[in-house]
C-alpha cells in the first residue's frame, strides 16, 4: 500500500504531467483548475483501482483551500474518475463499475416475492444495474445480517421486500448511517424516515368491496392467513376494517389464522377453511389477504367437492402468475408490477436527499371465480 508520503513523491516524479500552477487570469475557477490537472494526474500516474491522495496531501500539494480541494474530488468522483470506499479512502476508476441493485428478502417461500425479484431482474438491463439478492433468516439478528453485508454504497443500492413494519426500520436504521440509499417497497405508516413505494390500500380496499357488493355479497369472510406483523398485512386488514365500517356492512367477518411471521399461509388457509365454512351464517364469499391463501382455498374447495363460484365466490387479493390459467380463473386484485418496480427503481437511483412516498394503482381483474348471488 501506497503511504502519503509515498504519493506526494509519486506526484513530484511524475515526467508526464507538468507542475500544477493556478492562474488568476483564467476564467475557469480555481477547483476547475485543480480538477482539470488532477484528470491529467490520473490519466497518466496511476492505474485503476490504484489509491489516490487524500484531501490532505493536495492541500500541502498545491498550496490551496480544503474547499477548493473538496470540489475538484467531489467533481471527479461525480464523472466517475475517482470512487471513494468508506473508511478505506479514495481511489481511480478507469473503467466503468458495475451498478448494483441489492434486494432483501425473507428467506421463506413467498411466491409475490418471488414474482417481485423477477420483475425487478428483468429491469435490469434498462437500469444498467446487476441483481443481487441478500436474505434474512429466522432467528437472525437483523443488525447483525446489516452489519455484515459485504456492500459497497456507492456501488449498491438497497430495496426492502416482504418485511415488518419493525423489520424494515431497522434495516433502514443500520444501513442508512453506513450511506446506503434504500427504499422500501411494502406499504409503511407516515412518519417512516426514508423512501417507500406501496400498492395504495385506500384503493384496493375500495374495488374490492364494490366488485363483490355489486355481485350481491354481503356475507364476506376476509381470512388473515398472513402474518399480521407485516406492514403489507396490517394495512390490507386496517383498509377493509374502515371500508366495511364505511359502508355499514354487519354480516363481515375477519377470520384471523394466527400465522406467525415465517410460518406456511397456505397451509394456514387450508386448516381455516373448516371453520369458515362452518359459521353460522355461511360466506357467500372468501378473500384470503395473500393470492396464495386464494389457492388454498380454492384448493380446498376441490378436494371437499365444493364448486366456485356456485358454493361461494373466491377473490385472490394479488394477481399471481397462473391465476388466470387453472380453473375456475381467479378474479384477482392486480397492480401493474413493472410500473411498482419502475416506481421503486426510480426512487433509488434518484439523489433526491429527502423521503419521499408513493403508491401505484390498483384494478380488479374480473375473472371466472366470482359470481353474483341471483346467478349461482
Amino acid at each position: 500500500m501506497l503511504t502519503s508520503k509515498m504519493l506526494l513523491s509519486k506526484m513530484s516524479l511524475s515526467k508526464n504531467t507538468l507542475p500544477f500552477s493556478p492562474s488568476s487570469e483564467a476564467a475557469a475557477p480555481l477547483y476547475d483548475q485543480v480538477m482539470r490537472w488532477l484528470t491529467a494526474v490520473i490519466e497518466s500516474d496511476f492505474a485503476h483501482d490504484e489509491r489516490f491522495f487524500t484531501e490532505r496531501d493536495l492541500i500541502e500539494k498545491l498550496g490551496v483551500s480544503q474547499p477548493t480541494v473538496r470540489r475538484a474530488l467531489q467533481e471527479l468522483v461525480n464523472q466517475g474518475r475517482l470512487h471513494r470506499h468508506v473508511g478505506r479512502g479514495t481511489f481511480v476508476q478507469k473503467f466503468k463499475r458495475t451498478r448494483l441493485l441489492g434486494i432483501i428478502v425473507p428467506e421463506h417461500r413467498s411466491p409475490v416475492i418471488t414474482r417481485q425479484v423477477e420483475v425487478f431482474a428483468g429491469l435490469c438491463d434498462a437500469y444498467e444495474c446487476n441483481l443481487r439478492v441478500h436474505h434474512t433468516r429466522k432467528g437472525e439478528s437483523l443488525r447483525d445480517m446489516a452489519r455484515s453485508l459485504k456492500a459497497n454504497p456507492h456501488e449498491e443500492r438497497m430495496v426492502f421486500l416482504g418485511h415488518s413494519q419493525e423489520a424494515a426500520w431497522t434495516l433502514f436504521d443500520e444501513l442508512e448511517h453506513r450511506g446506503f440509499r434504500t427504499v422500501c417497497a411494502v406499504p409503511f405508516p407516515q412518519g417512516y424516515p426514508g423512501k417507500c413505494v406501496s400498492v395504495d390500500p385506500y384503493i384496493s380496499a375500495k374495488l374490492m368491496m364494490d366488485h363483490l357488493t355489486q355481485l350481491g355479497h354481503r356475507r364476506i369472510t376476509f381470512v388473515i392467513n398472513e402474518p399480521t406483523e407485516l406492514a403489507s398485512v396490517q394495512m390490507r386488514v386496517a383498509t377493509l376494517r374502515d371500508e366495511v365500517a364505511r359502508r355499514g356492512l354487519t354480516d363481515v367477518v375477519f377470520h384471523d389464522c394466527k400465522t406467525p411471521n415465517w410460518a406456511d399461509s397456505f397451509a394456514a388457509t387450508i386448516e381455516a377453511m373448516p371453520a369458515v365454512l362452518a359459521a353460522e351464517q355461511k360466506p357467500t364469499a372468501i378473500v384470503p389477504i395473500s393470492g396464495s391463501g386464494a389457492w388454498a382455498a380454492l384448493r380446498y374447495a376441490g378436494m371437499h367437492r365444493l364448486r366456485v363460484p356456485e358454493d361461494f365466490s373466491l377473490v385472490a387479493f394479488d394477481d399471481l402468475p397462473g391465476g388466470d390459467m387453472i380453473y375456475p380463473a381467479l378474479t384477482s386484485l392486480g397492480a401493474d408490477e413493472t410500473a411498482f418496480s419502475r416506481q421503486v427503481l426510480d426512487l433509488l437511483w434518484s439523489d433526491e436527499p429527502e423521503p419521499r412516498q408513493a403508491s401505484v394503482p390498483t384494478a380488479i381483474i374480473e375473472r371466472e371465480s366470482t359470481a353474483p348471488i341471483g346467478g349461482r
